[in-house]
């Protein structure tokens, strides 16, 4: 179990809970940021095979978690390894404040309602950003992103499709449906149909 933090003053933190006793260990502080940390996202599930080059993943070189933050409009990467080697991965910018801050598996996503994204890839260590149409809403689906927009539509981005392709352009970004009313979209979810095995 993790827990990671943002302090006043500009810092980052990861904590671990210790499987031998009750207590909580600190594994990782960030050095001090320039302006103050709007948005956090942490990522515990990485395996070394899913970041970064085949050789780091070999070496076992790769690390297992990430602790990422939005300051502004800038983001700013770290990987830690479990004992807590902390590794500078980058940074990068939208030209808006971020607003929202996630990952889609090992996708990072930072999201403004002011119509722009950008999507970090775990394997090519790329990042893609792009105009979208000004939202209200999202949610999650899996690997896709669900975006209720001020247009009235519904639109998608699907992250294993964005991992496929290295032109700076997201090949998969559809409109699903359409309001007819073109009213704002203000809630979004997403919810699965249970199977018949899954009722049981």
């Amino acid at each position: 179990m993790f827990i990671s933090s943002c302090t006043e003053n500009q810092f980052a933190s990861l904590s671990c809970r210790l499987k031998d006793s009750s207590g909580w260990q600190l594994v990782f502080t960030s050095p001090r940021t320039d302006n103050m940390i709007d948005r956090l996202a942490i990522n515990a599930k990485i395996t070394p095979g899913q970041t970064g080059s085949a050789a780091a993943a070999a070496t076992n070189e790769g690390y297992s978690k990430m602790v990422v933050i939005a300051a502004g409009s800038t983001v700013i990467m770290w990987g830690v390894k479990d004992e807590g080697t902390r590794t500078d991965i980058g940074k990068f910018t939208l030209p808006v404040p971020i607003e929202f801050l996630f990952f889609i598996g090992t996708q990072l996503v930072a999201l403004s309602q002011m119509g722009k994204i950008g999507v970090w890839h775990s394997m090519t260590q790329h990042v893609l950003v792009q105009d979208i149409v000004p939202i209200m809403s999202f949610d999650t689906a899996g690997s896709f992103l669900l975006l209720g927009c001020t247009s009235g539509a519904i639109s998608y981005i699907g992250m294993i499709l964005i991992i496929r392709i290295r032109v700076n352009v997201f090949t998969s970004y559809c409109s699903l449906l359409h309001n007819s009313s073109q009213s704002l979209i203000i809630v979004l979810r997403y919810a699965e149909i249970p199977t018949s095995d899954e009722r049981q």
